[in-house]
């Protein structure tokens, strides 16, 4: 499993590189990388003559797009990539001169981590206890990797971005100061110096909030597989994950019109999901954290306050992993919540009585449980709370605590099927 995740990995990397060879010397962009000016003349060569003159200003913007979202969908593997092919692309003489994010005390760490990625699941397949930790490492990773490679992708994407958008601006201007108003020199200069800068905030924007969405939407891949108990099905999440990368990457090569396309569809589709999409990523955060970090052998609850994920007891008034905190208020169980974490609190009364209310201890985290609805989980505790059952019951004043783990319902399968034949004897 992982020669044949490597060798695709291989593959898509090749794709990625003749990707990025398309628009190279736009990559590496002296106006907003200080670091470049040793090598703006190798940019500003023939060759990037050639390239300004035989590319459209629509086909720039298509392979931007598509660079930009096929890199988003893993950026610590995009961001990886790129560096090394920029890195080796680069003449002996001008690589010093390369930015951080090129040179190699930035893309070799980084591609370890990828590497132990890739084998991570060959160690939880020998040793199965160790699957939930690595996966939580794992998350972390991901996540922090894209926080990393967030200003680095988007600034690239900008830099490809704002030449076609400030013409654009300038083609505006000039209308407008033919038509209402005779600018001096200065004054137009002035104009163009805005314009300019206007123009690389707003493509900053742009590919900041495509970033996030197809990032945050491709992101649960690794928090599916933090849930998921099977190795095989953390396979094919990762097969779909670079399949994707490489389709994009593989189109945009072919024709940068349908490259656009695509990821354009891709786009489209992780708007659509976003807000399940976040909602799972701060579920896999939480639950990564406090796995990692071993929070419940030192979280101490105090007071009748605990945080907490919505679940499926209460879906019909809140979507499920709705991330918040649990009291009580004119003794009765409330959760309190906000919308995307920013937005004004809410407030959800739990109206069923704490005297039908249980802990439900389960095999990886806790959940509270109304027994009124056949044991239904209304709210799923994170991991930090594992062993605090007993201190939980006595402050929310809670019936009792039931096992509802997978075990339980494995053992009671074995007492249903023996009684049906001890039964079945007896009746002989």
């Amino acid at each position: 499993m992982t020669i044949k995740s490597s060798a695709t990995l291989i593959i898509i990397a090749v794709t990625l590189c003749s990707n990025f060879a398309l628009t190279q010397e736009s990559i590496i962009t002296p106006q907003t990388l200080k670091e470049l000016k040793t090598v703006a003349s190798a940019i500003h060569s023939e060759k990037h003559e050639s390239y300004i003159t035989h590319t459209t200003k629509g086909e720039i913007i298509s392979t931007a797009f598509a660079s930009l979202t096929g890199e988003a969908v893993n950026p610590l593997f995009g961001v990886t990539i790129r560096s090394i092919y920029i890195y080796f692309k680069t003449d002996n003489s001008l690589r010093a001169g390369l930015p951080w994010f090129y040179q190699p005390k930035f893309w070799l760490p980084m591609a370890l981590l990828i590497l132990a990625m890739i084998f991570k699941g060959t160690i939880a397949e020998a040793n199965p206890i160790l699957k939930k930790p690595l996966d939580a490492i794992s998350d972390l990773i991901s996540k922090g990797g894209a926080l990393v490679s967030l200003p680095i992708i988007v600034s690239i994407f900008a830099n490809q971005l704002s030449s076609p958008m400030n013409d654009a601006l300038s083609l505006l201007q000039n209308n407008l100061s033919g038509t209402v108003y005779a600018a001096d020199g200065a004054s137009m200069e002035n104009s163009r110096t805005f314009l300019q800068s206007m123009s690389y905030i707003i493509s900053c924007g742009i590919g900041t909030i495509i970033y996030l969405i197809v990032f945050i939407s491709f992101n649960t891949f690794e928090a599916l597989i933090l849930i998921s108990p099977f190795p095989a099905v953390d396979a094919g999440l990762k097969s779909i994950r670079i399949g994707v990368i490489g389709f994009i990457s593989a189109s945009t090569t072919i024709n940068p019109w349908a490259g656009a396309i695509i990821s354009a569809i891709t786009v489209l589709i992780c708007l659509i999901i976003t807000g399940w999409a976040f909602r799972l990523s701060v579920f896999s955060f939480i639950y990564s954290t406090d796995i990692i970090f071993f929070r419940s052998r030192w979280t101490n609850i105090k007071t009748a306050e605990i945080k907490a994920f919505s679940n499926i007891g209460i879906k019909k008034q809140l979507p499920i992993r709705t991330y918040g905190k649990l009291t009580i208020n004119d003794n009765i169980l409330v959760f309190n919540y906000r919308p995307w974490l920013v937005l004004p609190k809410k407030t959800l009364a739990l109206k069923d009585e704490r005297a039908h209310t249980a802990v439900g201890k389960g095999l990886i985290n806790n959940f509270i449980i109304t027994q009124d609805k056949e044991d239904a989980p209304i709210l799923r505790l994170p991991p930090r709370y594992n062993s605090h059952e007993e201190t939980i019951k006595q402050l929310f004043s809670l019936s009792k605590i039931t096992d509802i783990s997978i075990l339980r319902g494995i053992n009671n399968l074995f007492k249903y099927i023996k009684s049906k034949i001890v039964g079945d004897s007896q009746k002989i």
